[in-house]
């Protein structure tokens, strides 16, 4: 009887052949990375800006609503007991949204600042801003600071923080090129509980005095050097940080000038 003499042996890696596909994916990882990255923050970016559009639409279907008046940045009002209870303009447009400030369309995934909403308790003490992903455009203040003009969050006696009159649809020379809300890029004093600085007050503006202040850091990382806009119309831009900032001021104003003379 002839025996065969079996010549088949088992195939594997060598250890150089095996650091070489490591190598090899470790540089596919590299190239494919930058890529994901980009077009997981255009896909965040593209979730915001829908935020924003539905914001804006549920902001015309407010003021068509009330007689042509913009929501104010916080109202009073008494209840049958005389309770005070406190309206930030978010609550006036989330019947047609979401329900609370925390979460939802109120929310931007990748706003990374405090979220404190205002709660209208007689108990809780007086803070006007709220922290969150998004703010309400107030315009600029004059030569008294409390005086914000122009704006879309109501009409502020001297040294006041309250709107005691709403800005009105006829006011607003031109809807398609007045911002009414965005990306919050201030940082403000929340008083007794945070007295420092903190991120995303919803005043948008121009504007530094002591009590907040425009504050490009966190807005920069956010979306990349852009903020999310939308307009008075419902129309939504993402312009550069350095576009909304330096240039076309009058997209601030309801009058659709540019009022250098309320830049400080």
């Amino acid at each position: 009887m002839l025996f065969m003499k079996n010549n088949n042996r088992s195939v594997g890696f060598t250890l150089v052949e095996l650091l070489v596909v490591i190598a090899v994916i470790g540089v596919l990882v590299s190239l494919l990375l930058p890529t994901l990255a980009n077009a997981k923050a255009k896909a965040q970016a593209i979730y915001c800006q829908n935020n924003l559009r539905q914001m804006g639409i549920a902001l015309i279907i407010y003021t068509q609503e009330n007689g042509g008046a913009y929501p104010m940045f916080m109202r009073e009002w008494a209840t049958d007991s005389q309770a005070v209870t406190r309206v930030k303009w978010f609550d006036d447009i989330s019947p047609n949204l979401s329900p609370t400030w925390e979460r939802g369309i109120y929310k931007c995934p990748n706003y990374r600042g405090m979220i404190w909403g205002y709660y209208p308790h007689e108990s809780t003490p007086y803070i006007p801003l709220s922290a969150g992903s998004y703010a309400y455009n107030g315009g600029s203040s004059g030569a008294d600071p409390g005086q914000y003009l122009f704006g879309l969050s109501g009409k502020y006696p001297g040294g006041s923080l309250n709107a005691t009159e709403p800005v009105w649809e006829s006011e607003v020379a031109s809807p398609g090129d007045m911002i009414a809300l965005g990306d919050s890029i201030s940082r403000m004093r929340m008083g007794w509980r945070y007295p420092e600085l903190v991120n995303g007050g919803d005043f948008l503006s121009r504007d530094v005095n002591s009590y907040w202040e425009a504050s490009l850091t966190g807005a920069r990382e956010r979306h990349r050097g852009r903020a999310n806009i939308a307009f008075a119309d419902g129309h939504g831009e993402a312009p550069s940080l350095r576009r909304l900032f330096e240039g076309s001021p009058e997209c601030w104003y309801s009058d659709n000038r540019p009022h250098p003379e309320l830049f400080r």
